[in-house]
C-alpha cells in the first residue's frame, strides 16, 4: 500500500471517522432511538422477549431487567469495523475510484454488521449472566465489558481475515 497513493483517501477517511466520534459525544439515546431499533429488533428475535421504548433512556427489558442505551449503541465498533476494512481496500485496489467510492460504502456495510455483532454481543451477555452464580466480589459489569471485548474482538478479526482472503482471492483472478 503505497501511502503517497492512498493519502487522499485516508485523509479525508479520517476527517469522517473523527467528525463522528466528536457528533456522537452530545448525542443522547433519544437521538439514537433509530439508530438503537434494529439492534433491538434482532435482540427480541433473538430472545423471545419484548422490550418497550423508555423515553429518553432505552429499550427496557423488563424479563432481563436490562436497558439498551446510547453505550449499547456499537459505534464505536462501527468505526473500527469500517477502517480496518476501507484498510484492506486500499491494499488491494490501486483504482482512485473504488478507493473514493469504498468508503461511504464501506460504512453501511459495516453500520448492517454492526448491527449483528452487537445484537450477538448482548445476547451473549444474557446467555453468560442467566447461566452463572457471580462470585463474591465480581459484578455483571466487569462480565459485561469482558464479553464485549471477547465478542467485538473475535468479529472484528473473523471479518478481517473473511474479507483479506475474499479479497486476495479475487485481486489474484484479476492479475
Amino acid at each position: 500500500m503505497a501511502i503517497k497513493n492512498n493519502i487522499l483517501p485516508v485523509l479525508i477517511g479520517t476527517v469522517v471517522v473523527i467528525g463522528i466520534k466528536i457528533l456522537y459525544i452530545p448525542i443522547t439515546t433519544e437521538q439514537l432511538h433509530y439508530w438503537l431499533l434494529p439492534i433491538n429488533k434482532l435482540l427480541e428475535l433473538f430472545t423471545g422477549a419484548s422490550s418497550e421504548w423508555v423515553s429518553e433512556k432505552g429499550y427496557y427489558y423488563g424479563a432481563f431487567d436490562i436497558l439498551i442505551e446510547k453505550s449499547c449503541s456499537g459505534v464505536n465498533y462501527w468505526l473500527m469495523c469500517t477502517v480496518v476494512l476501507y484498510f484492506l481496500i486500499l491494499k488491494h485496489y490501486s483504482s482512485y475510484i473504488v478507493k473514493c467510492l469504498a468508503f461511504p460504502i464501506l460504512l453501511l456495510v459495516s453500520y448492517m454488521m454492526t448491527i449483528l455483532v452487537n445484537a450477538t454481543r448482548i445476547y451473549s451477555y444474557l446467555l453468560v449472566i442467566n447461566g452463572i452464580n457471580f462470585p463474591q466480589g465480581l459484578n455483571s459489569h466487569v462480565v459485561h465489558e469482558a464479553i464485549g471485548v471477547i465478542v467485538y474482538l473475535f468479529f472484528l478479526i473473523l471479518i478481517y481475515l473473511t474479507t483479506n482472503t475474499l479479497l486476495n482471492k479475487t485481486y489474484a483472478k484479476n492479475s
